[in-house]
């Protein structure tokens, strides 16, 4: 009932298009060339994986990787101008899923079910327990939203030079 509750009151502010992680876009015009940055640790690892960041001019991170690391994709909405992340899992198959959203405002495009429990938490809405695969992931990141990647606990801003462009993320291994 609570929860019912909290949808209800949440459904009545503004309603807004959401951009979400899909398996595939279509191609950005005009995307520029996108300078390579230095890895967390820079060192060698013998994990049997890896999480591969690449953009249209190539690889751009290359991080070594086992089962059941999770990482976060974050940015602010374009619409309601509030943060939203989504955690992503490297499944025991190799491939990623997302695993959960959070996000402050809840609005028209906002999923509304295929979580296995959505909560109010610290003024986020979160959804987790979705465990669906997406790979490869695709984003279209742009400076606007501030995109950036959470790895190991070390943040990566996936627009360093101002320029939007489509990432894709990849386990290889």
């Amino acid at each position: 009932m609570a929860l019912l509750m909290a949808r209800r009151a949440l459904a009545k502010r503004k309603a807004a298009a959401v951009l979400l992680a899909a398996a595939f876009v279509l191609p950005c015009p005009g995307a520029g060339a996108f300078e390579p940055r230095a890895q967390s640790g820079g060192q060698a690892s013998a994990a049997p994986l890896a999480l591969v960041v690449a953009g249209p001019d190539g690889e751009i991170f290359r991080f070594p990787a086992e089962a059941g690391d999770m990482f976060t994709l974050g940015w602010v909405h374009s619409v309601e101008e509030e943060a939203w992340e989504e955690t992503f899992r490297i499944g025991a198959a190799g491939a990623i899923e997302i695993h959960a959203t959070r996000f402050k405002t809840y609005g028209a495009g906002v999923p509304s079910e295929g979580a296995e429990t959505t909560r109010i938490e610290d003024g986020w809405v979160v959804m987790d327990g979705i465990d669906r695969i997406v790979d490869p992931l695709a984003v279209l990141a742009t400076p606007q939203e501030t995109y950036r990647l959470t790895w190991k606990d070390r943040v990566y801003d996936l627009t360093p030079d101002g320029k939007p462009r489509i990432l894709t993320f990849d386990i290889e291994g």
